[in-house]
């Protein structure tokens, strides 16, 4: 089991078929709504542990009682605590309220990966309010459905972009895990 109090939390290396995958825990902020609900039981099917946030509790208490999780699902009432505990953050959050997001959850996403999936927001205005994160978008081009039966197929595309070519690299992997098919995109040529 996990011990998310313990420094080394989230870093632990799983063996799969001859390979090492990295083990992250992952905080979706705004999984109770269409995007962060297919988020959640996209990467469930992962090896990844979930800290999932939204603001409705019944919604929040049903989405972790109908996921079957590969690994730990949690479900926290507190965006700052998710981020906290987490590797990972994806803002599954509209367009008009990923800054205050941004805002509330700066200090402690520092120097990890924070994914926007808004395809209204830029890059360049959410690493203003996060100056200290790996920020990356991914997931914009895609419907819940396709989220949701991503396991099936392996076809379906993913669009990434992001100028911190680990940080694409991590999130491209999570995508493939996910059985998404990541297209990395350079912040030029999609300006």
């Amino acid at each position: 089991m996990h011990q998310w109090g313990h420094p080394d939390a989230g870093l632990l290396l799983l063996y799969k078929k001859n390979e090492m995958v990295l083990h992250q825990s992952i905080a979706i902020i705004g999984a109770t709504g269409k995007m962060g609900s297919a988020l959640t039981k996209a990467i469930a099917g992962t090896a990844n542990d979930l800290l999932v946030m939204g603001r409705d509790s019944h919604k929040l208490k049903k989405l972790s009682k109908s996921v079957v999780a590969r690994a730990e699902l949690i479900p926290i009432h507190c965006a700052k605590d998710a981020c906290w505990e987490a590797d990972i953050v994806i803002l599954a959050v509209p367009a008009n309220v990923e800054t205050e997001v941004a805002r509330k959850i700066k200090d402690v996403v520092t120097q990890k990966i924070v994914i926007s999936i808004s395809p209204d927001m830029g890059i360049s205005l959410l690493q203003e309010e996060l100056p200290n994160s790996k920020i990356i978008k991914a997931f914009f081009n895609n419907t819940p459905a396709e989220l949701e039966s991503a396991q099936l197929n392996n076809q379906t595309k993913c669009n990434v972009k992001g100028d911190d070519k680990e940080a694409v690299q991590t999130v491209s992997q999570l995508i493939v895990s996910m059985g998404l098919n990541p297209v990395v995109e350079s912040i030029q040529a999609a300006a």
